[in-house]
């Protein structure tokens, strides 16, 4: 790892008996990939002490033991699944082949929640036949991409059963469909993934709760048919499909042998490689709790499982490697080594024949299906644009079937299980009210304990017209600076504004509105959190710095796994340059305010909750609420901006309330589409925070400003 700051020579300056040191050090280089390398110390020491406790498990009983943790654990990152309901399947369609026939069903895994599927029954073969689940990756068409198709006819052809469905977000089953406009305005499957998951993170479930509950219940309806001998069930899928066939097999013990494709490796690997993944491949906090994709498949243990890696896939080969070696050394504590295997297969990420074909060998080799042949029957394909293999009419569910979506599904799981917190009516019964819930918001944005102030580096003072300027940076947290700059005019008042944007200080170091503050005499310290700015990573094209799988939303979602959500990252930035404003000689006792734009608005609201020595916060362009952003289908804020299950302990209106009676002003507050929202429905939303105001006395020090509409 490259050092934080680079040594020079210079001068050393103690101040306020050694809490706040001047020392050596370029300031000038910040390593860009510092945040990444602050998240991949952070893996790697979870992963060691992950590791450290497998080595010491020697007997069955001791991974047994393991194995329900596990589960227990998988069951508390992703939720709780529903109670099984009926199933409703209908059989819609069917085409037949000389040597098999394919029924389209529909059936239901929640309430009104439509799964569209194709069962492949094999014909000349002898009945009840062992059967295949098979889990579709993130192609577009579902069941009826080519691959997926080939592999479903070649099973069919050698006397199994499959169940081939769309995951949702695919084939007939997106979730954002418009009628009228005959697509999904989200764009790709993986787009609709994250949208959907980010709701789910939001209300303390995992996506991946909705793909492996279809999946359950699939299974269910596969082995409702009587063609199907329930003894020997496989489950396969490649890519999206192979996260899917991971999950169920795992978790489902009715399935016999599984075969997940370009899928595993380890966590490890894939987050040194950078690679990104959906919401649904991320459980949060497995860091913390030490799951891994090793873990996962031994929930499987003794039962045949087979890893197919392509050699050069994007989920690194080394990973899969290391996986299939782990699960080796637990299958020998069974005495089954032989019922594992890793099938390294040439190419890149792709269901192409050869990894079929290494499908069709272990299934058949653990299903009693050994005379029907490893390789591939002539395959004749049903093209995806004719429809053939289609369960609606249009195409779709929601605009043939209309029923539930994930979207409509979290709203309701809102309303049952989101946080109920009125406000107290007595000012006792506040004091305590305030304590817990501003105890729950340093708990979910996973603070760290208070060390007092920060080291901090600083540059000689420039001159400029309207004073001084010095590069400031402090060290947040080990493996973390923040640079900043101080703006002091000639003649200052003792009022310090720390200001932190969206965009990073540097394009804002003279604007009008800072100009306007200096020529009134305040010194400005403006900043830049982990990630923003200066720190922002320089690996991409930074045109698509904040696009879904790239280097934020990547940032993002790997704080989630470590249990330490970039939010509260930056938050903690804020908190510790406040401790630095508050240190510096030349400052004083001076009077502390805070300004925040944009997704930067947040850090300064969480922040001002959280340290009364500010005394006045402005947050401007904020997001409304988080409930704005379950409530809509729709919505533009990204993923970053996100505290996992925040909403069933609080939101945004609540955190301002902890500001009380301090003066907090809302400017240009904005909704789930970054749409400016007119200070009326703002105060709708915001009345809880206004209560608190009341209650504390100066109802005046909390405004709300915006355009009138």
């Amino acid at each position: 790892m490259a050092p934080l700051l680079h040594s020079i020579s210079c001068a050393v300056l103690c101040m306020a008996a050694g809490a706040l040191c001047i020392s050596g050090t370029d300031l000038e280089n910040i390593d860009p990939e510092m945040l990444f390398q602050y998240q991949w110390d952070l893996v790697q020491k979870a992963d060691s002490a992950r590791r450290e406790k497998l080595a010491q498990i020697q007997t069955v009983p001791q991974w047994e033991a393991r194995k329900q943790y596990v589960r227990d654990t998988i069951m508390e990152m992703i939720g709780a699944f529903p109670e099984r309901t009926p199933l409703n399947a209908r059989v819609v369609g069917r085409l037949d082949h000389p040597d098999y026939q394919v029924e389209m069903v529909i059936y239901e895994s929640r309430p009104n929640f439509y799964v569209t599927a194709n069962l492949y029954l094999p014909k000349n073969h002898p009945l009840p036949a062992p059967a295949v689940l098979f889990a579709c990756g993130h192609y577009p068409e579902g069941k009826a991409a080519e691959n997926y198709q080939r592999c479903c006819i070649g099973l069919a052809k050698k006397g199994y059963v499959v169940l081939s469905f769309d995951p949702l977000g695919q084939g007939e089953r997106f979730q954002h469909w418009e009628i009228d406009l005959h697509k999904s305005p989200t764009g790709a499957t993986i787009f609709e993934h994250a949208k959907l998951g980010n709701v789910c993170i939001l209300l303390g479930f995992n996506l991946a709760n909705y793909f492996i509950w279809d999946g359950m219940r699939s299974l269910d309806y596969l082995l409702s048919r009587p063609e199907v001998d329930p003894t020997r069930i496989g489950g396969a899928g490649n890519s999206g499909g192979g996260t899917q066939t991971t999950y169920i097999a795992s978790l489902d013990d009715r399935v016999t042998v599984a075969v997940p494709d370009c899928y595993i490796t380890t966590l490890k690997h894939r987050i040194e490689t950078r690679q990104g993944a959906d919401d649904e491949q991320n459980f949060n906090p497995c860091f913390q709790y030490g799951i891994d994709h090793f873990d996962l498949l031994s929930l499987r243990a003794p039962k045949p499982i087979q890893i197919n890696a392509a050699i050069e896939d994007f989920f690194p080969l080394a990973g899969a490697r290391q996986t299939a070696e782990d699960l080796k050394n637990l299958y020998g504590f069974y005495n089954a080594t032989e019922r594992v295997n890793i099938a390294e297969l040439p190419g890149p990420h792709a269901y192409d024949k050869p990894h079929r074909e290494a499908t069709y060998a272990w299934m058949n080799r653990w299903l009693g299906n050994e005379a029907a042949g490893d390789t591939e029957p002539e395959i004749e394909m049903y093209m995806y644009s004719e429809g053939l293999l289609q369960c609606t009419a249009s195409g779709q569910v929601v605009e043939s079937l209309g029923g539930e979506t994930v979207y409509t599904l979290n709203k309701a799981f809102y309303r049952k299980h989101g946080y109920n917190r009125p406000v107290p009516s007595s000012s006792t019964e506040l004091d305590k009210w305030l304590d817990d819930l501003r105890a729950d918001v340093r708990k979910l944005l996973a603070l760290p304990a208070a060390t007092g102030t920060p080291r901090l580096f600083r540059s000689e003072p420039s001159t400029t017209d309207f004073g001084t300027q010095t590069r400031l940076v402090f060290e947040s947290e080990p493996g973390i600076a923040v640079p900043g700059w101080l703006l002091m005019p000639k003649e200052h008042s003792d009022v310090v504004q720390i200001r932190v944007f969206e965009d990073g200080k540097d394009a804002h170091l003279n604007d009008e509105y800072v100009r306007k503050s200096l020529e009134n005499g305040n010194v400005i310290y403006l900043i830049d959190p982990r990630g923003m700015g200066e720190t922002m990573s320089k690996r991409g094209d930074p045109q698509k710095y904040y696009d879904y799988f790239q280097e934020e939303q990547n940032l993002a979602y790997n704080s989630f796994m470590l249990g330490k959500p970039l939010l509260g990252g930056r938050v903690w930035d804020v908190l510790q340059a406040v401790e630095v404003a508050a240190a510096l000689p030349e400052l004083g006792r001076g009077r502390i305010t805070l300004q925040g734009q944009g997704s930067a608005a947040l850090l300064a609201l969480f922040a001002a909750a959280l340290d009364e020595r500010i005394q006045w916060t402005a947050c401007c362009d904020m997001l409304v609420s988080y409930e704005s952003l379950v409530m809509n289908k729709y919505f533009r804020h990204h993923s970053s901006c996100l505290i996992p299950g925040v909403l069933r302990s609080f939101d945004l209106p609540l955190v301002a309330a902890l500001v009380a009676p301090r003066k907090l002003s809302l400017y240009d507050t904005v909704d789930e589409m970054k749409q400016v929202m007119p200070p009326t429905t703002v105060r709708e939303i915001y009345q809880p925070t206004e209560a608190v105001y009341r209650m504390r006395g100066d109802i005046r020090s909390f405004n709300i400003h915006g355009p009138e509409m």
